[in-house]
């Protein structure tokens, strides 16, 4: 058999430092054993971990050794960036939740997925199709990078990733991970505990000859069995890593004659140049962080030689490795030039690097990003002064078409710096660092607003009804979470306007109007969505969540019974009222609901008003009290004035008594 890219066109066998895809199967080989493991376990256990370090070739593996034989199993990732505007997802969405969800279900609205738990994903898809569900995250090293806000939800997406595996017997969940990672994941014992492991080494001599040759079978030529034998000694014998020789098998085949059918000792002599070809790829994935993040490849280099000359580690700490910013050596990695060692540091993937570092080429030209397509890069790798740099790069160069784009992403930028400062509250250490951070996060969305005021004006210059109404729903979230409520319902409706089916932002626009105390035009709308899309969790979610609030228990539970709340902090305390109020409820799991909220929204309004109701019907006044005070400060989201009221009469209730 000949693979084809194109009619009368033969594949390339070699993808070089690109990883293999599930159409690639028919040139992946070497990795049968380890298929077949992979295949055995994943398919038998609730939880596997396959683990290998930067360049072992775990997702070729998954995606041309495994992927083929289990054609309905689904991947995701968590680290994608998801497209801007970012503020215009719905409210309380867990973003590493969003990433995989988005990834798994590419063609689905983000909005949509925004309102949903993992639990709740994988319920709808075995209602669909029961049966094992196989469902892997690649790389999944990327859920312990990026910034402080980011960091806060990590905790609670394990707990999902637990939740989805003990609701749903049918579910086979693979994580594939880079075994650095190891003691990161084992932290979250209930997740860790419960997996089995397979970690991916080196190819073996025999594992690599087949690499080398079976490949070219493929295609109208072959490698004598000695030149595959010569290859591999270049390649250094037993212990071979994949990337490396994916890398100068890519580098022989390119330089090879077309009329060269029969690849043998001779050719390899000549041609299979390992210090040229790995001198090209140093380069290449130099400069491509380079452009990603705004820097001169020189200055990257000369860190590289620097630091790695003498063949050791570097420790990484927490914030730079060696004087390089952390994102950048992650990039490094991600680019197979760098490699961390659990217990050891950061250094080279491959000694040969060394040289290679000391003999700068030209990068590949068909590998240079531009300067939009770098700062997203740059953003998910969560380096905001690279992606800013980049962004603002683009900006000078946009034409009239994609200067909205630009100006979203620097609103999104300006959004994730006032996000990071949120976080950083909780570790404020007085008043004056706290009022600073407050106001830092405040500036950021301002800013935040003025990008994303810039982007809607261009969409509408452009006739873009869509892309307005989404930016008409950032805009609209930005100021719900800054307190202007009448300002937000007044951009949700305009932004309906121009997406009457968006159901997400429906969904939001009931919550503002809620909020503002306009409770039958809320309740209205939340209606008609549901009559549009009866599983619409979100609206589900919420129209629970307000009857509940209004003492409608059974009407509440007829939703909430239908949506997962432990992500959810106010469904979980509006679901606990709703049972409480129904004597559904006893005294020790009331408390045990009223902890799990305090502890999972502890800044959320009407989260804690619920949770407040909740003691109050269960006799405890005192702690009623106090969760009613910790509701009337609370931030995140406020209560409305209607809510205040309400949490007063409670702290009133307790002093009248």
């Amino acid at each position: 058999m000949i693979a084809h890219d194109a009619p009368g066109r033969e594949r390339h066998p070699y993808p070089g430092a690109t990883p293999f895809q599930a159409d690639d199967a028919a040139v992946f080989f070497g990795r049968a054993e380890e298929s077949r493991e992979l295949t055995r376990l994943w398919s038998r256990f609730p939880l596997t971990v396959l683990s290998g370090d930067t360049g072992s070739g775990k997702t070729s593996l998954l995606q041309a050794g495994v992927l083929p034989g289990l054609p309905h199993a689904r991947v995701g990732r968590v680290g994608r960036f998801i497209g801007g505007p970012v503020a215009a997802l719905p409210s309380g969405h867990n973003p590493w939740t969003l990433s995989l969800l988005t990834t798994l279900a590419p063609l689905e609205p983000v909005g949509a997925l925004a309102g949903m738990s993992l639990t709740d994903y994988v319920t709808r898809l075995l209602r669909r199709q029961p049966g094992p569900l196989l469902i892997a995250v690649d790389q999944f090293e990327e859920f312990f990078l990026n910034g402080p806000y980011r960091a806060q939800f990590r905790e609670p997406f394990a707990e999902e990733l637990v939740d989805a595996l003990d609701t749903h017997p049918e579910l086979r969940l693979l994580l594939v991970v880079r075994e650095s990672r190891r003691d990161d994941l084992g932290h979250y014992g209930a997740l860790a505990g419960r997996a089995a492991w397979l970690t991916l080494g080196p190819l073996s001599a025999q594992a690599a000859i087949e690499a080398i040759h079976r490949p070219a079978e493929a295609t109208t030529r072959r490698f004598t069995p000695q030149a595959a034998v010569q290859l591999l000694d270049q390649l250094g014998g037993d212990a071979v890593e994949p990337v490396v020789l994916q890398v100068v098998c890519q580098w022989l085949w390119a330089s090879l004659p077309p009329t060269v059918q029969v690849i043998g000792p001779e050719h390899v002599f000549r041609l299979a140049d390992c210090g040229t070809a790995l001198a090209r790829f140093v380069s290449t994935a130099i400069t491509r962080v380079a452009d990603a993040f705004g820097r001169d490849p020189d200055s990257i280099r000369a860190w590289a030689v620097a630091a790695f000359a003498d063949g050791h580690a570097a420790k990484q700490g927490t914030t730079e490795t060696a004087g390089m910013s952390n994102p950048i050596v992650h990039a490094l990695e991600d680019q197979h030039l760098l490699r961390s060692v659990l217990g050891d540091g950061i250094r080279l993937l491959h000694n040969d690097f060394r040289a290679a570092l000391t003999q700068p080429l030209p990068a590949d030209p068909s590998d240079r990003r531009g300067g939009l397509e770098s700062a997203v890069a740059a953003l998910a790798a969560g380096d905001l002064d690279g992606a800013e740099r980049q962004a603002f790069h683009a900006l000078e160069l946009a034409e009239a078409t994609s200067i909205a784009e630009v100006h979203t992403l620097l609103g999104d930028i300006q959004i994730e710096r006032s996000r990071a400062a949120q976080a950083a509250l909780s570790d404020a250490g007085n008043p004056e660092e706290r009022a600073y951070r407050e106001e830092e996060a405040r500036q950021h969305t301002n800013k935040a607003l003025s990008w994303y005021r810039l982007a809607l004006q261009c969409h509408a210059d452009l006739g873009e009804a869509g892309a307005a109404g989404r930016m008409l729903s950032a805009i609209g979230q930005v100021m719900a979470q800054m307190g202007e409520l009448t300002s937000a319902v007044r951009k949700f409706e305009e932004a309906k306007s121009l997406l009457p089916r968006d159901l997400a932002l429906r969904t939001e626009l009931a919550r503002a109007l809620w909020l503002t105390d306009h409770r039958s035009r809320a309740m209205t709308e939340l209606d008609s969505v549901l009559r549009d899309e009866g599983d619409q969790l979100t609206a589900l979610r919420a129209r629970g969540e307000f009857n509940a609030e209004q003492g409608r228990a059974e009407d509440a539970m007829r939703d909430l019974r239908r949506v997962s709340s432990r992500t959810w902090p106010a469904t979980r305390a509006a679901r606990a009222l709703a049972l409480a109020t129904l004597e559904q409820l006893g005294p020790a799991e009331a408390e045990r609901e009223v902890d799990a909220v305090v502890a999972e929204g502890p800044t959320n309004g009407p989260a804690l008003l619920y949770a407040a109701r909740v003691e109050t019907l269960s006799g405890d006044f005192d702690k009623a009290a106090e969760l009613a005070r910790q509701a009337i400060a609370a931030t995140e989201p406020p209560l409305s004035p209607r809510q205040k009221e309400s949490a007063r009469r409670l702290l009133d209730h307790r002093h009248d008594r």
